[in-house]
């Protein structure tokens, strides 16, 4: 569904955050994207949704090349969930939901006095897939938890029925049975037709989830395969400590 070629993103004149990279989104799973901090994570997300452009390289949506800007990108069926949430504190979970419907609305929707049906309809699905939305429908964000704020933006996210969703750190400052039960519904969610790239530093909760991995150090993809793949070649260890399993 979702290909990088070669992409090579430089900030400024000496840092290069991307290097060459190649990965893919397969469609109907969950794609993992690990590293320590500083290893560019954060970069390919930034890629994909366009707020970075490469210097070199290109990213392919369902084969064709992505270049749009990012409104364009969320219509094609792109959607992210970034690092910290980023949530607007003031507004309410029924403001959060409605506005996340907005981009993917034609001129004359956006002006209407309700939602169209078919968003919704989403809308209602999404509060009995998180129970406590409903609960915080008309409260500010900055009044739930931490667990319940990463759901906002995940049910955010979700409101658009998107193709692809794109998780940047989800796990962030959440209490190990939090990080549980989102995954957990991240698993419902590609059950249930969707495909999902999982930006991870909890290496081990994303691959409890995820059918493939690929590993980044250092702006470079220096491994690629599943669970099993990646424990037997003490990739992962290299990863985060810089010396191999067999060195521990």
């Amino acid at each position: 569904m979702l290909q990088l070629e070669g992409v090579t993103v430089r900030y400024g004149d000496a840092i290069w955050a991307l290097q060459d990279v190649n990965l893919e989104v397969a469609e109907n799973k969950i794609t993992a994207l690990l590293g320590a901090n500083g290893a560019g994570k954060t970069t390919v997300i930034r890629v994909i949704a366009g707020l970075v452009r490469p210097v070199a390289g290109v990213v392919r949506w369902e084969g064709e090349i992505l270049s749009g800007p990012v409104e364009e990108r969320s219509r094609q069926g792109l959607a992210v969930v970034p690092e910290g949430r980023q949530l607007w504190p003031g507004l309410t979970v029924a403001e959060h939901l409605t506005l996340a419907v907005y981009p993917v609305l034609g001129p004359r929707q956006r002006f209407r006095s309700r939602l169209p049906e078919a968003y919704q309809a989403r809308i209602e699905q999404l509060l009995d897939q998180f129970p406590a939305l409903r609960r915080h429908w008309r409260h500010r964000a900055e009044t739930m938890s931490g667990g319940e704020q990463q759901m906002l933006a995940l049910a955010r996210a979700l409101a658009t029925n998107p193709k692809l969703l794109a998780l940047d750190e989800p796990s962030v400052g959440l209490a190990p049975l939090v990080v549980e039960e989102l995954f957990g519904r991240l698993e419902s969610t590609v059950r249930a037709g969707m495909t999902v790239l999982l930006v991870e530093q909890n290496a081990e909760a994303a691959l409890d989830v995820a059918d493939w991995a690929y590993v980044l150090q250092s702006g470079r993809v220096v491994a690629s395969g599943s669970r099993r793949d990646l424990d037997a070649s003490g990739a992962l260890e290299e990863a985060y400590l810089g010396r191999s399993s067999q060195a521990l």
